[in-house]
């Protein structure tokens, strides 16, 4: 055993086989031992055990916080039809044609179905969303399959599907 201190009275729990004198703890001072023993690995394993099981759920949480802010600030963008806005969140280059895309407004945006990779770092949203075209004024729905990837050097999500396809 490990001595801590120059003899047993330093301890503050009396152990069961003290290093200086090799004597053994008797009667109740052994009993008083082992529930404390007893109580130190209760609390190790229903407390410390699942908070360390937790950590990765917590970095998964963070990533889901993290794609519920940059979707939310996605689907701003596309409500207020700000699309030069909306393309700085994907990892596409903006279009060639910029003019085009001022020709449609987006009334609303309503997600349908969010699902996960099972490692979280790939997120497949789908939305629907009501637009018309300014020129013609008809008001069409679409359902825009989003593909998001997680970057972790970054900790952001990217669109890599690009914007919605206005027709």
């Amino acid at each position: 055993m490990i001595s801590f201190g120059s003899s047993c009275e330093d301890f503050p729990i009396n152990y069961a086989f003290c290093a200086d004198d090799k004597s053994r703890l008797k009667g109740e001072d052994a009993m008083r031992f082992f529930f404390v023993k007893a109580i130190e690995w209760t609390i190790l394993i229903f407390l410390v055990f699942p908070w360390l099981m937790n950590c990765t759920s917590f970095l998964e949480r963070g990533k889901l916080d993290s794609f519920e802010q940059t979707s939310k600030h996605y689907r701003l963008a596309i409500l207020m039809s700000n699309f030069e806005q909306a393309i700085h969140l994907s990892a596409l280059d903006f279009p060639k044609d910029p003019a085009y895309l001022k020709n449609f407004h987006v009334v609303s945006y309503t997600p349908k179905k969010i699902e996960f990779s099972s490692d979280k770092s790939k997120a497949y949203q789908t939305v629907e969303i009501e637009y018309y075209r300014i020129d013609s004024m008809r008001q069409k729905i679409i359902r825009d399959i989003q593909e998001w990837n997680y970057k972790p050097k970054s900790e952001q999500w990217v669109l890599t599907s690009g914007l919605p396809k206005f027709k």
